[in-house]
């Protein structure tokens, strides 16, 4: 399921695979049809194959988001690792 960086933000555009993955897991937020995560939500359906990111054109695996996320907010890598303890519980 594709979603597109916007900011410090990822957006899923297709209404569809939108509802699905809110549906299914209580990831980020629903506005209208689209659906908005944090980079750290991101980064964990990216670990867990459930999200492909794009910037532009270029797709983002893990390492190039895990990279540009920490660049933007400060201690990300805690606060992503805490998000994914709690998620596998």
């Amino acid at each position: 399921m594709p979603g597109n960086l916007v900011g410090n933000k990822v957006v899923v555009e297709d209404a569809k695979e939108a509802n699905k993955l809110y549906n299914r897991g209580r990831y980020g937020a629903l506005e209208g049809e689209k659906l908005t995560l944090s980079l750290v939500e991101a980064l964990y359906l990216v670990e867990r194959g459930k999200l492909r990111v794009f910037k532009g054109e270029q797709e983002l695996d893990y390492d190039s988001l895990l990279k540009l996320a920490a660049d933007l907010e400060p201690r990300f890598w805690v606060r992503y690792c805490v998000y994914r303890d709690i998620r596998r519980r």
